[in-house]
């Protein structure tokens, strides 16, 4: 289940961001190697509740997607093309068409995707790197008989 999350996300983040970097470390969101950390991303998850009924289980699954940028010259026109890429991000991965896509084609157990939130933080190393943090529940359903 839980592969089918990340290929869901990571389809719809590359749909928006062609050249998107996945940032594969685990644990580790911050550890990303300077040449490779414009437009790259990272995804975090974790069951926030589950439900079992008699023919399926639903899981709440809490999702963090972490999008790195870094401005050359000047910050603020790099920051508003980043929240809008990031923005256009949350809007696909919500979107019912690509849940009722991604749920047709490839049998993906998702059923809603609803956003919870978006940030913007500096990044620790560098006064023109910064992340956007996207965050967002995904209902899925799994038939269980």
């Amino acid at each position: 289940m839980y592969s089918k999350v990340r290929a869901y996300l990571r389809d719809q983040i590359k749909s928006v961001i062609p050249k998107a970097y996945e940032h594969k470390d685990v644990f580790n969101v911050e550890n990303i190697a300077s040449s490779k950390i414009d437009e790259a991303f990272h995804i975090a998850y974790s069951p926030a509740s589950i439900s079992i009924g008699q023919q399926n289980v639903e899981t709440t699954v809490t999702v963090i997607i972490t999008l790195f940028f870094k401005a050359e010259r000047d910050v603020q026109v790099r920051y508003d093309s980043a929240m809008d890429l990031a923005s256009n991000v949350m809007r696909t991965c919500a979107s019912t068409a690509s849940v009722y896509a991604a749920r047709d084609i490839d049998g993906y157990p998702i059923q809603q995707v609803a956003p919870t939130g978006i940030n913007t933080e500096q990044f620790d190393t560098n006064d023109n790197t910064f992340k956007i943090i996207l965050s967002m529940d995904l209902l899925i359903i799994e038939t269980i008989c």
